[in-house]
């Protein structure tokens, strides 16, 4: 699947997906006012469900193309729209939404070239507790895939060119579409030709991954979905089937409270003169012996991910939290590219200038709204980064079994001979929190093949809620 394939068929694609009949759990779940996102949408499905119900639309995809030619289609009805591929999904861009709907065998698109738990994690990102989720999705039933969808036949033999759309373009003249297939595993490529007469106007192709309910249920669960419905395919009228999956109305308690909240935090730490006495000195010394990395990850990132770039030289940085707030005053914060003064203090510690910290502040590459506390898999694609950090997140998990569940789904992204370097303070107060001990953090790095180059607790003398910091760098093997 390519971008340009996408552009080219932007302008015939309403008419190509005109005939796709809607889920049929679709219209219980609209309501007016509900928030419903088309994922990956195409120039929308079901717009005039949609509308019917007056909710409010956002269509993500990852062609523009797409996207704006979606405008003149849903003309009159409250959309957004946002251009993102899943494995990149802006959840605070997109939602919070009540429904996400993957129309079409999406997702089976979606898993022939990305994880399926990861797409669907994605998903999660921009549902809040108890946010559904409504797929028309191919399986695979025995050696037989059930049902079929707008662009692919289970009965169709592999190889044969079929005419399966005819529409008229904007001058009346009638263009066909013809279709092939070809399985190959549990893949299907589809070829697409469209012709005018005599005259061709694009070839495109587009991959499917068939799996098996009991796959997609896994996945599902991995996500944190619990599936509330199964609608089975109709093989005579080429329906596929459906699933609707819900997340928990009460997410479990992986987790105790932060410190302070977002605003309280900024003010509070590294805002005015620097603090000594709170573990940051040995922090900052600490990422200063780490090499030059392409992309790291800070995990939990909050506000502060660019105090902790300061000793680290990163050429783009991700930073993923629950919270938007804080990403927000992360955004804001490195678009104003002025240090405050805590923040000219470890400046002058690690020998940089403005000029490096402005460098800093343009690194900042992306954004993303994500749990990393749950277990559940980050919308980021395992070995795709070379450094994970996270300062303060982990000591948050309530249990060992939620610290170890957290600090894997954290540091898959970590790709072979990566580096990973993080701090969790010892709260004075908060006694439902997880005991960190050397034995614990021990257990983590094996269970994830990390080799610790660095792991020390240090005493706290400055901040009454907090007796100590525990700090580690280490490499994957």
């Amino acid at each position: 699947m390519t971008a340009r394939g996408y552009q080219q068929r932007a302008a015939t694609y309403p008419a190509e997906i005109a005939g796709v009949a809607p889920p049929r759990l679709l219209g219980g779940l609209l309501h007016s006012g509900t928030t419903v996102a088309e994922i990956p949408s195409g120039t929308g499905h079901f717009l005039r469900v949609y509308a019917a119900a007056d909710a409010r639309v956002v269509l993500v995809d990852a062609s523009r193309a797409m996207l704006a030619a979606a405008r003149p289609v849903a003309a009159g009805q409250s959309l957004r729209t946002v251009c993102a591929r899943i494995e990149d999904l802006p959840a605070e861009q997109v939602g919070p939404v009540d429904v996400v709907v993957m129309p079409n065998a999406a997702l089976n698109q979606l898993a022939a070239d990305a994880d399926l738990g990861r797409v669907l994690a994605a998903a999660a990102s921009v549902l809040p507790a108890g946010g559904l989720l409504l797929a028309q999705v191919l399986l695979v039933d025995g050696d037989r895939v059930s049902g079929g969808c707008g662009f692919y036949d289970p009965d169709l033999p592999d190889g044969q060119w079929k005419p399966d759309r005819r529409l008229r373009d904007a001058e009346g003249r009638e263009l066909v579409r013809l279709r092939r297939q070809h399985h190959q595993g549990d893949r299907v490529l589809i070829d697409f030709s469209l012709t005018r007469g005599d005259e061709h106007l694009y070839d495109h192709q587009v991959a499917l991954r068939l799996f098996t309910a009991e796959e997609l249920h896994d996945a599902l669960t991995a996500a944190g979905f619990q599936v509330a419905h199964r609608l089975p395919a109709d093989n005579g009228a080429q329906r596929s089937a459906e699933v609707l999956a819900r997340l928990p109305a009460t997410r479990i308690p992986w987790r105790t409270r932060t410190v302070a909240e977002a605003g309280e935090y900024w003010d509070r730490y590294y805002n005015d003169e620097f603090v000594t006495g709170l573990g940051t000195e040995t922090i900052v010394a600490a990422l200063h012996t780490l090499p030059p990395v392409g992309t790291w990850m800070d995990a939990g990132a909050g506000s502060e991910s660019l105090l902790w770039s300061i000793p680290l030289a990163a050429e783009h940085l991700i930073a993923v939290d629950l919270d938007t707030d804080r990403l927000a005053r992360l955004r804001a914060y490195a678009a104003a590219r002025r240090p405050r003064p805590a923040y000219r203090t470890v400046l002058e510690m690690c020998g940089r200038t403005e000029h490096d910290f402005t460098a800093r502040c343009r690194s900042l590459a992306a954004t993303l709204r994500a749990d990393c506390l749950t277990g559940r898999p980050l919308p980021i694609a395992e070995g795709s980064v070379e450094l994970v950090t996270q300062f303060g997140l982990l000591g948050l998990a309530a249990t060992p079994e939620a610290f170890l569940a957290a600090w894997e789904t954290v540091h898959a992204p970590l790709q072979l001979g990566g580096w990973c370097a993080g701090a969790n303070w010892v709260s004075t107060s908060a006694a439902d929190r997880v005991e960190l001990t050397e034995e614990l953090y021990r257990q983590a790095f094996q269970a994830c093949g990390i080799t610790p180059h660095l792991l020390t607790c240090e005493p706290i003398i400055a901040d009454p809620d907090f007796c100590a910091v525990w700090i580690y760098t280490g490499r994957t093997a």
